[in-house]
């Protein structure tokens, strides 16, 4: 039998009976076999706060244990990951791959990470004078665009000074696996976030981390859902 696990997204609760709950019953439904979403918190309100205030590592090692915990998932199943849960459950996978996950659905997965503040997309342009590619701010349609520019290089002026700290890697989810796209930012982001530790951005080659992620039979990459993470 192919057993199923569901990992939430920043915001959401496995006890949230309007989306999770309800996504998981539809996984299992066609099938009529078990799926179950694993939560970090005990409760609606904590498992959402943990997505926020909790660390990725954290979040992975209290998934890891809680499926190893349940018997039913114990000979392997196939996993559906949404937003910022995939983070979880791919790194669970590299860091763990026991039990084994045969088929790994990842829906609008944040997996290689972000790199702009919501609605403050990067574009790249060409300093000529330093032959080097620099990020600048593209927003969204604007009255104004000069001065929504200004907003927004300031939004992520401040989000890698906050991001990349001791301190933020070790309190928010989303400083984890924030990306500044700016070359003078790469050395920090190469120190920092969790989500370069785990992928060898930087740091000393891991080759557990690979070899066990490729022992997944199937991975699935869906840009399902408009999502902001």
């Amino acid at each position: 039998m192919e057993w199923a696990v569901t990992v939430h997204g920043m915001g959401d609760s496995c006890f949230n009976e309007g989306s999770m709950q309800c996504i998981t019953n539809r996984v299992a439904d066609p099938t009529h076999q078990y799926a179950t979403c694993i939560p970090t918190g005990n409760n609606h309100y904590d498992d959402i706060l943990n997505g926020y205030f909790m660390s990725m590592n954290e979040h992975i090692d209290i998934f890891a244990q809680k499926v190893k915990s349940d018997p039913k998932l114990s000979n392997g199943f196939n996993a559906v990951g949404f937003s910022q849960g995939n983070n979880v459950l791919r790194w669970c996978i590299a860091k763990y791959y026991d039990p084994p996950v045969h088929t790994f659905l990842s829906v609008s997965g944040v997996n290689d990470g972000i790199s702009a503040v919501p609605y403050c997309i990067p574009s790249m342009s060409t300093n000529t004078s330093r032959n080097e590619t620099v990020a600048h701010s593209r927003p969204s349609p604007n009255p104004n665009p000069r001065l929504h520019n200004k907003i927004c290089d300031a939004l992520m002026e401040v989000a890698s000074r906050k991001a990349y700290s001791e301190f933020s890697q070790t309190h928010s989810f989303q400083a984890n696996y924030y990306r500044d796209p700016r070359r003078v930012e790469k050395l920090d982001y190469q120190t920092y976030p969790q989500l370069a530790e785990l992928g060898d951005d930087g740091h000393d080659h891991n080759q557990v981390l690979n070899d066990n992620f490729a022992k997944t039979q199937k991975f699935i990459l869906m840009n399902g859902f408009e999502s902001t993470f």
